[in-house]
């Protein structure tokens, strides 16, 4: 993923990396750092391409792809990665990837295996 060039909003973007599983709402990076939030808003849009909440989405989906292809459950993977439910990780995967998470690593595991 992409990330912003803004100080502060670079700090957030790389404490969201270092756990994708927080939740910290950008309203609470706004009080941290003393800057409004849109500030944060405007440094993710324009120097990543995406809005804060797409941002952090792609990253945790991203963060969630080399765990499941080490074959973690996706139940415990969708945790990690900050969601309370595997539904809604099966739901947002399926959104971004074009397929669940099992049929994605099925796939890609059979294209490896196929070189």
């Amino acid at each position: 993923m992409p990330l912003p060039l803004h100080p502060v909003a670079r700090a957030v973007a790389e404490s969201i990396l270092a756990d994708p599983k927080k939740e910290t709402l950008l309203i609470e990076w706004a009080n941290l750092y003393r800057v409004s939030t849109r500030t944060i808003a405007r440094a993710f849009e324009a120097q990543t391409g995406h809005g804060f909440a797409s941002w952090r989405k792609q990253t945790r989906l991203l963060a969630a792809l080399p765990m499941l292809m080490d074959g973690q459950p996706v139940h415990r993977v969708g945790v990690q990665v900050g969601y309370g439910t595997v539904g809604g990780f099966i739901t947002a995967f399926a959104q971004e990837f074009g397929e669940t998470p099992a049929v994605y690593v099925r796939d890609r595991r059979r294209d490896i295996s196929s070189t």
